[in-house]
């Protein structure tokens, strides 16, 4: 999942990550990646969702947080 995401092959990614999600719905690098997927697609819902849940799992890279950042300030939710 993580080299399809490295390649640019999001919907592969995704994909991967959904399965690996289904089987270990706490594992915070598919929430993370899901989360970062999503938000590339500007799909601010979903991602803040794979978000919301990989902070509440203790995540804590920074990427996440900025695009969460982004994601209130573009829906203006702060």
């Amino acid at each position: 999942a993580k080299t399809a995401y490295d390649f640019g092959l999001y919907p592969t990614a995704a994909q991967a990550y959904q399965k690996l999600l289904a089987q270990q719905p706490n594992d915070l690098d598919a929430l993370k990646y899901s989360g970062l997927i999503a938000y590339q697609a500007k799909d601010y819902k979903t991602a803040s969702a794979y978000f919301d849940r990989y902070f509440q799992l203790g995540g804590r890279d920074y990427e996440p947080m900025v695009a969460q950042a982004d994601i209130l300030t573009q829906i203006k939710n702060y």
